[in-house]
């Protein structure tokens, strides 16, 4: 098994504990808004995050998924489409961010997104994940540290 595999598994058995309790009820009862209220306020160890708490609307998310599908694997995370590809920026995009960053090496990733929406080449309303950014400038070799200066 694979780790992505086991990290699917291990989600899937957490998503099936939590709504475990759930799955009895019935929706809208009183019980059932009781037990919700308690899942919500409890500190959770979330596998492959930080984070402790679960949102109402995401226990009802996979309590409806288990119940269409009425299995484990219904619960397990969706992989992305994407997943290891970059997200398309459109060529008008692409180029003034590489412009702007060559022209200033030293840029942050969000000063050269802010830098570049200043300019009139930039399409209106594009979204410019930093990540996404990143990883442009990172792959055309644009991330790196500039380098030390050699002592005299």
């Amino acid at each position: 098994m694979t780790k992505t595999e086991q990290h699917s598994e291990k989600v899937a058995l957490f998503r099936f504990t939590v709504i475990s309790s759930l799955l009895p009820k019935t929706a809208g009862t009183p019980e059932y808004r009781q037990e919700l209220r308690r899942l919500i306020e409890k500190s959770w160890e979330i596998p492959g995050t930080n984070r402790t708490r679960v949102a109402p609307q995401t226990i009802r998310d996979w309590l409806r998924r288990y119940r269409t599908g009425e299995c484990l694997d219904s619960l397990r995370p969706k992989l992305r489409q994407d997943s290891g590809k970059r997200r398309l920026l459109s060529v008008a995009a692409t180029e003034t961010l590489l412009r702007v960053k060559r022209q200033q090496p030293k840029l942050s990733v969000r000063q050269a997104i802010d830098r570049a929406r200043q300019t009139e080449r930039m399409p209106q309303g594009e979204r410019l994940p930093h990540t996404t950014v990143y990883r442009l400038f990172r792959d055309e070799g644009l991330m790196k540290p500039p380098p030390f200066p050699t002592p005299v």
